[in-house]
């Protein structure tokens, strides 16, 4: 089977035996964490699975750090407000840390701080993507 992303930039191949062993928690419009192999080529980046997972499960047992990436359009006036009133919602131990890029593509990362930890969940990741877009979150796991 094979799964591309929304945007074209990624596909996901999963062999049968994956498909077999993880296959109930695959859904549309699900979030999903996928450990497996991956290139990449001009046409886009290509994962092959051999593990898929709830992004819940993974959220409880190993993300390390959540990246905010702070696309060019927003840099010069990144939606703060918004962004620390979705982090307040979901308070936790995680860090979190801003990649904000600028027009000439160069990045600054500012760590929030420890007021600003959360609890990762789908429901964080669903209202970041609400302001930062589809790629605005990163789970950095183990």
């Amino acid at each position: 089977m094979r799964v591309d992303a929304p945007d074209g930039g990624a596909s996901v191949s999963l062999p049968r035996a994956v498909l077999a062993r993880d296959g109930a928690c695959i859904g549309e419009g699900k979030l999903l964490y996928i450990e497996g192999r991956g290139t990449c080529r001009s046409e886009g980046a290509e994962i092959t699975a051999s593990r898929v997972r709830p992004l819940e499960y993974v959220a409880e047992t190993a993300v390390r750090e959540i990246q905010l990436h702070v696309p060019p359009a927003l840099a010069d006036a990144v939606p703060a407000d918004d962004l620390k009133s979705i982090l307040a919602r979901y308070p936790g131990a995680v860090p979190v840390t801003f990649v904000v890029t600028d027009a000439q593509g160069r990045r600054v990362l500012l760590e929030a701080g420890e007021a600003h930890r959360v609890h990762p969940s789908e429901g964080l990741v669903r209202e970041i993507e609400s302001v930062l877009g589809e790629s605005g979150v990163a789970l950095r796991v183990e």
